[in-house]
């Protein structure tokens, strides 16, 4: 699991214990597991973080207006959906994903996993994701 991974596991354990709003959770954990300040600003995969907790799918977060990003929230419950489907985690998760989100939103995807993935498997691994 990536620092994302960890931050979005440290998020949620915030949201859920001590009653933190999502994106203050993701800020709280981020300043203390990466270990860049560029990393703990990092938006795609905090915007995965928040899309997911918007839709209700972190197990013990509110649904909520959360985040505006479309594409990083998109990224990450389409990879979620993969995975709950029976997709692997593996390397062509993302090209699975890039698959579905031109089918769905007749848009092109970005080229490479930015942390997204990272933040929906550790989710998806600690059954915190649904």
């Amino acid at each position: 699991m990536g620092q994302y991974g960890e931050v979005a596991l440290a998020a949620t354990k915030y949201v859920r214990e001590d009653d933190y709003t999502p994106e203050d959770a993701w800020k709280k954990a981020a300043g203390e597991i990466c270990c860049s300040y560029t990393s703990a600003k990092k938006d795609c995969p905090r915007y995965a973080y928040l899309g997911l907790c918007e839709d209700g799918r972190v197990v013990g977060v509110p649904e909520g207006n959360y985040t505006d990003s479309f594409k990083n929230k998109a990224y990450a419950i389409i990879a979620l959906d993969l995975l709950l489907g029976g997709f692997s985690a593996n390397k062509s998760l993302w090209g699975e994903v890039q698959r579905e989100f031109r089918k769905q939103y007749h848009q092109e995807p970005a080229k490479s996993d930015q942390g997204e993935l990272q933040v929906v498997c550790a989710l998806w691994e600690a059954q915190l994701a649904s």
